[in-house]
């Protein structure tokens, strides 16, 4: 039986070149490139590498800065037959980690990505909001397939319940209908659309978000292969792949559905765990209804901040 080769070094800093050129974002005067980059293996693979993940990615912010460079003396070369700006490179340097893939989305010799730009707010008036550009790619020996998120950059938020240091979170794999190369919103980035029914303010591994909750259900957890949500979370393996569910009812209420294995809190108070009062088994999902304002908990790992907007 062939044997799949983990990758190496070499291979992880050249996924990570690609994806940053895949990733830039050009304004008038500059091109703005990913600066975050958090990269998974599958746990054995991750192994053969452990020793050397620092030097790796030492190795990868040389070559993202030589590719700048490259980029940067091309849009000269080509400047006045173009309107291609140069590329900025991150003013601290890039950011890179490698991590051992924990939930079994990645098979052995295939490299994840999760990249992050910060996208600038539009320059007119105040219709503009700063937002955060997620791109998930997974590449294998056939393929390279992403899907972008755009988030609105929140306000700020509660410091999230202190926790045990855990493994980053498995990476999201998308469904054959959401594999795309064109940017998938899961919250706009402008003041008209960021307000929605209601909002939700979290802070997950890779950082602080702000979803504007626009559907009457919406679906929250780590997401995965076979479990597409509309929240997806970066975080423990507590958090499970479709935790729960946020129903807007034809009067404006709000409902939580709790589909979790490890549970949900609102306020401090669990919601009401599987099983009928007399102790039969009850199979359906737990509803409890939502106040305007109210702080929601993933197992003891992601709190979110529920916010109902008021009426226009």
């Amino acid at each position: 039986m062939k044997t799949t080769k983990a990758p190496t070094g070499q291979r992880i800093v050249r996924e990570l070149v690609t994806e940053m050129q895949d990733r830039l974002y050009p304004l008038f005067y500059r091109t703005l490139a990913p600066s975050l980059y958090h990269v998974y293996l599958h746990p054995d693979d991750y192994r053969e590498i452990e020793g050397v993940t620092s030097l790796i990615a030492l190795d990868a912010q040389k070559a993202l800065n030589a590719r700048v460079t490259r980029l940067n003396r091309r849009s000269r070369l080509s400047a006045l037959l173009s309107d291609h700006a140069p590329v900025e490179a991150p003013p601290g340097n890039w950011e890179i980690h490698i991590h051992p893939e924990a939930n079994g989305e990645l098979a052995r010799g295939e490299v994840g990505i999760v990249s992050r730009l910060s996208v600038p707010a539009a320059p007119h008036y105040d219709a503009g909001t700063p937002t955060a550009r997620i791109v998930r790619t997974v590449i294998t020996s056939t393929a390279r397939r992403s899907v972008t998120s755009d988030e609105a950059a929140p306000p700020p938020i509660p410091a999230p319940i202190p926790v045990s240091p855990i493994p980053m979170a498995a990476l999201p794999q998308p469904t054959p209908e959401a594999v795309t190369d064109q940017p998938v919103r899961t919250s706009a980035p402008d003041a008209e659309t960021i307000m929605g029914f209601a909002q939700l303010a979290y802070v997950d591994e890779l950082g602080p978000h702000v979803y504007a909750i626009k559907k009457d259900v919406v679906s929250i957890g780590r997401g995965g292969r076979e479990h597409w949500v509309d929240v997806q979370l970066v975080t423990t393996a507590r958090v499970s792949r479709e935790h729960c569910r946020i129903r807007r009812d034809d009067q404006g209420r709000f409902f939580l559905h709790d589909l979790s294995t490890w549970g949900t809190s609102v306020d401090g108070k669990p919601v009401r765990p599987p099983g009928s009062p007399d102790g039969a088994p009850d199979r359906s999902p737990q509803e409890q209804e939502l106040p305007s304002q109210a702080r929601i908990q993933l197992a003891d790992a992601v709190v979110l901040e529920f916010h109902v907007q008021p009426p226009a």
